[in-house]
């Protein structure tokens, strides 16, 4: 049973489900369950077979460009303006917010962006949100797909965590850090794994580093204590 606010989750076996409807119906009085496909916390979930889908597309859909003239757009050094700073800012929370839900392939354009706004803050950014917004459109039906572990019960799990880094390659000499993590089970492999993703990061490492090996070295430390945390 997952709770947030005024939205609920319940997920277990027929008869489990059977008997929390029960107790949900008689302590308050819940009259509407939807089951397998609906929205919890702004994400559209879908069970499908064995087979669990999560997905924001109605949400990217609400997501929109910020306006810009041609004359606006060729000023790419200027600074924005206060109003067009909350704009950015606003594409960055939406971005962010699907980015961390279900897109990790967004994850590294959201924390440029935002890297962008603070260390920049001219009218380059607002090109670069508009960018962003194109990418989280141009792929909105992408889905987190949740499939069962074949050979694997609740012993078997392991979470198993990847780690990289890119060498300065932000304003200020800033290297970023990029991080998955994985729940796999028995028939993870040294070449092969077989897994689903449950978490997942992409970050400015905070030190100025020297090289690709000490901001690598930085990023696999930060995932290893991420994955100490999720266990």
């Amino acid at each position: 049973l997952a709770l947030h606010v005024d939205d609920g989750m319940v997920s277990g076996t027929a008869e489990f489900l059977r008997e929390i409807k029960q107790l949900l119906q008689k302590r308050w009085e819940i009259q509407n369950f939807q089951l397998n496909d609906f929205k919890f916390c702004g994400l559209w979930i879908r069970k499908v077979g064995t087979c669990i889908y999560v997905d924001q597309e109605k949400y990217a859909e609400m997501v929109s460009e910020i306006p810009l003239t041609r004359q606006r757009a060729a000023q790419t050094d200027d600074k924005m303006t206060a109003q067009e700073i909350k704009a950015v800012q606003s594409v960055a929370g939406a971005g962010n917010w699907v980015a961390t839900q279900t897109r990790p392939d967004l994850s590294f354009d959201v924390s440029e962006l935002v890297g962008l706004v603070s260390h920049d803050g001219t009218v380059a950014c607002i090109k670069k949100a508009n960018k962003l917004v194109k990418r989280l459109k141009a792929a909105k039906s992408a889905k987190l797909v949740f499939r069962p572990l074949r050979d694997t019960s609740l012993k078997d799990l392991r979470l198993r965590a990847y780690s990289d880094a890119s060498w300065a390659n932000c304003p200020g000499l800033k290297s970023q850090s990029g991080q998955v993590f994985a729940l796999v089970g028995s028939r993870d492999g040294e070449h092969t794994t077989q897994g689903n993703l449950v978490h997942w990061r992409s970050q400015r490492i905070q030190r100025v580093c020297r090289s690709t090996f000490a901001a690598e070295t930085l990023s696999a430390t930060d995932t290893v204590d991420q994955a100490i945390f999720l266990s």
